[in-house]
């Protein structure tokens, strides 16, 4: 029987696009983005470099925090995830449209974004920031390679909606396929710890996700989460 995925809804609406430069770039001043949301800003290489963001992580989860940079392959921007102590977890500077940091986190507590330009033009890039989060023991499992689970995903039109596989495994590999109508339409099949697929469609469609083992055994996350731009 095929699970349903059910999808995590920006909580409240956004207020504003956020396009407008923000005040916030000392990490005192970073603005708050919830668990299982989008939201939308801007650097400019003169007149706002730095953002910075913060989010609250309730307790023990898996995450998956991601910067989506319109024309990042064109203009360098560095993504960097601190600890409550600003302590540096990660950071990804490529040129690169899609920047995640992900994993699964201890506890719980405050986590700090960094978006930076590391270009010196005024030339200004707009960029999505979310955080998708599901609970440390909300996660399924294949039992072999070959073994796959089925998922029943609704797309909302008008939205983007990004879909997230993540394991912890150096000897598990699943991958994403995605079908509808029957029809194969997409999927990821990442080596590495990540999979994920992105939805940008103008009517609301049903698709049905495979996930399925390439190598081993193992568990593995699934998250969902939606941008819904302003009205």
């Amino acid at each position: 029987m095929a699970k349903k995925i059910v999808a995590l809804v920006v909580l409240g609406v956004l207020v504003g696009a956020f396009i407008a430069f923000a005040s916030n770039d000392t990490w005192s001043q970073a603005t708050t983005i919830q668990i299982n949301q989008v939201r939308e800003g801007a650097v400019n290489g003169y007149y706002d470099p730095v953002d910075w963001w913060k989010v609250y992580i309730p307790q023990e989860a898996a995450v998956v925090i991601f910067l989506e940079v319109s024309d990042g392959t064109s203009y360098r921007i560095d993504f960097k995830m601190y600890s409550s102590s600003l302590r540096l977890l990660g950071e990804d500077n490529r040129l690169a449209h899609f920047k995640p940091h992900f994993g699964t986190v201890a506890g719980g507590g405050y986590y700090y974004l960094k978006v930076k330009t590391e270009y010196s033009s005024s030339h200004t890039c707009s960029y999505k920031i979310g955080v998708a989060y599901t609970p440390i023991g909300d996660y399924d499992t294949l039992a072999f390679s070959g073994d796959a689970n089925y998922y029943k995903a609704n797309i909302v039109g008008g939205t983007i909606t990004w879909l997230f596989v993540l394991d912890r495994s150096d000897n598990f590999d699943p991958d994403i396929a995605v079908y509808y109508n029957s029809n194969k339409v997409g999927g990821s099949d990442n080596s590495e710890d990540l999979d994920y697929v992105r939805w940008a469609i103008s009517s609301s469609q049903q698709y049905e996700i495979k996930v399925f083992s390439y190598r081993g055994s193992g568990k593995y996350w699934v998250m969902m989460v939606t941008y819904h731009p302003p009205i």
